[in-house]
């Protein structure tokens, strides 16, 4: 049985089988390597001093860092780089005032814009050379300086971020940290030179020592099974080196992976477990193909058995009647199901002579399809207890399925319906026995689906194929295409929403119920009254907690072109001209019909299938005289659009540094304004001064 699905299989494991040498180029000397949800690789060349992106499914290796008009700053020496849901993280060193020094600095990915640069940890030191870059699920970043082996960590939750904090200081005395690695739980795993320290996120550390002991470490991954990797470095002759391979940590012991031959200097792990190897020269990526497989027995063929416990029916000499089985029997695979009946419940039925095993299902009843298996216990034998043994016969890649057992006694026959002529003859009742079992197996599931009916009208019983006809008893826009779990949690809530229908609350809760995210919905006809701005004061008085989008000034306005129609022609050449008119922002941003709204998402990861179910639910829920704006914001700023601070925007404390993350260009004037007069001092007439009489 498998202890993780509650089925019955073969046994199985997963192994790591070679795959495919992605990239081979002598060019190419990387230092680092991370990968994305997406499958896409993030390399550093130390070489070239280049960032490149390597996506798995085109097979295309691009540049993105160091080459003008793809990246807004200038990148110096790289030495990391590491990579979240949406951002990519770079660090390398620049030179301040004669000292190189580290800067981390904070890209989107979506465009490569800087979401922040940081050169200084909270105690206001410059950091040193970062060696290695780490992000958890939360957003938590974790970097590990080269020189003084720190580990600082950037938590997206404090309000001082992004500032660098002291999450763990070595011994200056002991082997510095070599590379960090964190899991789905934000475990952090720390690789040394002898051991591997691990700081659990709830409680406690533990160190591992390394085995063998002439395993000298150079890669460090965990995947999302929180399984350890540890490869190897180039240390040694050339037949050592060739010896080498990835160790994988079960418990405290370290087991070799012999699919992968050779020094190793990164590893990393993509979301379906698939390992990726960076040799020792940093100029090949090899991939390594996680695959589950079914273990041999000791004859190598792919079989094995099932022994049940003992199931007591609590009558002496109970006739047990049929047997169904549910799971998954495909082509190439074979069950059978043997059973013993008896009074006495000690008996080992380890001891129990093959002979006396009796056979309910065969290997041959494969003609029953492939999800069912039905028997009659045909043998006229009787007994209290029953056990039951079950052989799976399959292949390296494919086992029968026993999800579900259903046994049925006493025996209650459609043949003891009909009259004794019909049981005189044994042969004859035998054959009739079978023959009335087809339709017993046929009535029995409608009469099981009339006796649970009350499942079909549960929004949390009722089968999956049930649900978008249930909805429709309730009038709810329940798509075919939408997940189980949507289908079900809208039929659960009709009566609530319904009593909120039409209004602005009731068409937020419904679009949170499908995304798991609230939206802002900006009412137009708020922002048309002149008397009452939504501002942070009305709020206040109108005693609205919640978050708000307040609305611009009535004097905000914006230029926007005239259509071609509606443009003038020059009297000289006829050319058109440009002309513009303009516009109040308001307008601008959310429409101008006065019985209309707009609904802004915060999620720019948003797919297409996602905003065109939520444009459906709008339709369906607004009132009949309006009309909508739907606006999924981006995560990067922009005058004049839909840009909103602290929502998808945020400010950081800038840092000029002149000739490293400034320039001095000329639209750029060094220069103090003060509000006052000075005779002989910086006074200027119309800008600080201004003479009257």
């Amino acid at each position: 049985m498998d202890p993780e699905s509650g089925d019955i299989r073969l046994n199985s494991e997963h192994v790591y089988k070679f795959g495919n040498i992605l990239l081979d180029d002598n060019n190419l000397s990387m230092i680092d390597i991370v990968i994305d949800e997406c499958d896409i690789f993030y390399l550093v060349d130390e070489k070239r001093n280049l960032i490149l992106t390597y996506d798995l499914h085109n097979d295309a290796l691009k540049v993105i860092g160091c080459y003008p008009g793809i990246l807004p700053l200038k990148l110096n020496t790289l030495s990391a780089i590491g990579v979240d849901r949406d951002t990519l993280y770079i660090a390398d060193l620049i030179s301040i005032n004669g000292a190189d020094n580290a800067r981390l600095i904070a890209l989107a990915k979506r465009d490569f814009q800087i979401r922040w640069i940081i050169c200084k940890g909270s105690d206001g030191k410059p950091l040193n050379k970062i060696l290695d870059i780490e992000c958890d699920n939360k957003g938590d970043i974790y970097i590990l300086e080269n020189e003084t082996g720190r580990i600082l960590s950037i938590s997206k939750e404090s309000v001082d971020y992004p500032a660098p904090h002291l999450f763990y200081s070595t011994d200056p005395e002991v082997p510095k940290p070599k590379e960090l690695a964190v899991d789905t739980e934000s475990n952090l795993y720390v690789l040394y030179e002898k051991k591997l320290q691990i700081f659990y996120a709830k409680a406690g550390e533990k160190e591992i020592p390394i085995q063998p002991a002439s395993l000298s470490p150079s890669g460090l991954v965990v995947d999302a099974w929180k399984q350890v990797f540890i490869g190897g470095s180039e240390t040694g002759s050339e037949k050592e080196i060739s010896l080498k391979t990835i160790h994988k940590l079960s418990g405290e012991i370290f087991t070799p992976l012999w699919s992968y031959r050779g020094a190793s200097s990164k590893l990393i792990s993509d979301s379906q477990g698939n390992l990726y190897v960076l040799d020792d020269k940093g100029n090949k990526l090899t991939s390594l193909i996680r695959q589950k497989v079914h273990l041999p027995d000791k004859e190598g063929a792919f079989r094995g058995y099932y022994i049940s416990k003992p199931i007591d029916s609590q009558n002496p000499d109970t006739r047990w009647h049929r047997l169904v089985l549910e799971g998954e029997f495909e082509k190439g695979t074979q069950v059978e199901f043997l059973y013993y009946v008896s009074n006495d419940q000690v008996v080992d039925i380890k001891t129990i002579d093959p002979d006396q095993w009796r056979t309910c299902v065969s290997e041959t009843s494969s003609v029953q399809g492939e999800n069912k298996r039905d028997a009659l216990f045909l043998e006229d034998v009787e007994g209290r207890y029953l056990w039951f043994r079950i052989v799976l016969s399959g292949t390296e890649t494919r086992s029968p399925v026993v999800r579900k057992i259903t046994v049925f006694f006493p025996r209650v026959s459609y043949l003891d319906h009909l009259p004794a002529i019909y049981r005189e003859d044994p042969l004859s009742k035998g054959l009739l026995e079978r023959f009335l079992a087809i339709f017993e197996s046929m009535f029995f599931d409608i009469d099981h689906t009339i006796e649970h009916i009350g499942h079909y009208f549960d929004a949390y019983g009722a089968p999956p194929e049930f649900l978008s006809w249930l909805g429709s008893w309730l009038a709810l826009a329940v798509e075919e295409d939408w997940p189980e779990d949507k289908k079900r949690l809208f039929i659960c809530k009709a009566v609530s929403l319904y009593k909120k229908r039409g209004t602005r609350e009731g068409l937020e809760k419904s679009i949170e119920l499908l995304t798991g995210k609230k939206p802002f919905i900006v009412e137009v006809f708020k922002g048309k009254d002149s008397c009452k701005y939504v501002t942070a004061k009305y709020c206040n008085e109108q005693n609205l907690q919640e978050n708000m989008i307040y609305f611009p000034p009535g004097e905000a306005v914006v230029k926007v072109c005239l259509d071609e129609k509606t443009l003038k022609r020059s009297d000289k050449d006829g050319a058109l001209e440009e002309a513009y008119q303009e516009i109040p922002l308001i307008d601008f941003l959310y429409g101008t019909e006065r019985f209309g709204f707009c609904v802004i998402f915060n999620d720019s990861y948003m797919d297409p299938t996602t905003i065109s179910r939520v444009r459906r639910i709008i339709e369906d829920q607004k009132p009949a005289h309006t009309c909508y704006g739907l606006k999924v914001l981006q995560p990067w700023f922009y005058l004049d659009i839909h840009t909103y601070l602290g929502i998808n925007t945020k400010l950081t404390k800038p840092e000029f540094v002149l000739g490293v993350t400034s320039v001095i260009g000329r639209d750029t004037v060094l220069d103090d304004e003060e509000q006052a007069g000075q005779v002989e001092r910086h006074a200027r007439v119309g800008i600080d001064s201004t003479i009257s009489w």
